[in-house]
């Protein structure tokens, strides 16, 4: 197995240098078990046309073309952890993209950087795009990627031993433009300090509280809408998507914004797939 061609990105918690009007754009809003309206969550993050996708799921080029968004104009592509609803996808982007010569580097958590390039080397597909480790350490240390006009740092959400969180805010106006997606995750410790005062958080939303009995990865490695909606309230979110639905039962969105309002008064966005957001 090769070495890593770039340098390794030691940081705590990322984010994204934006402005006003960065596009969020969802190509899924489910969780591993799609349903007929969700897919598997996947989200663009868009920019003075610099684009920055989050998890590679199935028909990405599909998806992106669907929003009219040039899938060839990628500038990163950040995979959060390797469950297949989160990455299966990855060959098939790739292939898409080699005619043309043009790839967005590829961020993994560093544990997964063998693995990711095992998954190109099947398909023949590993000296294409490049893949760059990135290792959470604390203290953390702010490094700029290589992605123009933006900076990045990622926090560890509670999943995987190996997953990724991705905090996005304005250098100028922190507090007033903020953003943070956790990523597949349960309920963390440091949430609130974390997430304080931050102006949009797109949070795993897994079920209802009342469906613990029926899933029992709620509220461990899924978040349920009752403890996100405590989550947003104790840390002043202004504005909370609840994302990555689960799809093993059925369960109505109206309860999920039933259990959230029990906590949290601030604005809920239910985001819709293949349907763009500004913030």
């Amino acid at each position: 197995m090769s070495k890593p061609r770039h340098a390794k990105i030691f940081v705590d918690f990322p984010y994204f240098l934006y402005n006003k009007g960065m596009k969020i754009k969802f190509l899924g809003t489910g969780s591993a078990i799609a349903t007929s309206k969700r897919d598997n969550t996947s989200i663009l993050f868009e920019y003075n046309a610099k684009k920055v996708l989050v998890d590679c799921p199935g028909s990405i080029v599909s998806k992106l073309r669907y929003l009219k968004v040039d899938f060839r104009e990628l500038d990163a592509l950040i995979i959060t952890h390797f469950h297949p609803d989160h990455v299966y996808g990855l060959p098939s982007l790739i292939h898409s993209l080699k005619p043309f010569g043009r790839y967005p580097d590829i961020f993994v958590p560093e544990k997964l950087y063998g693995k990711t390039l095992k998954l190109l080397e099947i398909f023949n597909l590993s000296k294409t795009a490049e893949v760059i480790p990135v290792t959470i350490k604390d203290p953390p240390v702010t490094v700029k990627d290589k992605i123009e006009k933006f900076n990045t740092t990622f926090f560890k959400p509670r999943h995987t031993p190996a997953s990724l969180g991705i905090k996005i805010f304005s250098r100028e106006k922190a507090k007033e433009r903020s953003l943070i997606y956790t990523s597949d995750t349960g309920p963390m410790d440091k949430s609130a300090t974390l997430f304080k005062d931050i102006n949009c958080l797109i949070h795993d939303c897994y079920a209802p509280a009342s469906f613990k009995s029926e899933i029992s990865e709620l509220d461990k490695t899924h978040s349920s809408a009752l403890k996100v909606g405590e989550i947003a309230a104790a840390a002043g979110v202004k504005k909370l998507f609840p994302v990555h639905f689960s799809g093993e039962t059925k369960f109505s969105i109206n309860l999920i914004i039933k259990e959230i309002r029990k906590n949290y008064s601030g604005q809920i966005i239910i985001p819709e797939d293949l349907k763009s957001y500004t913030v």
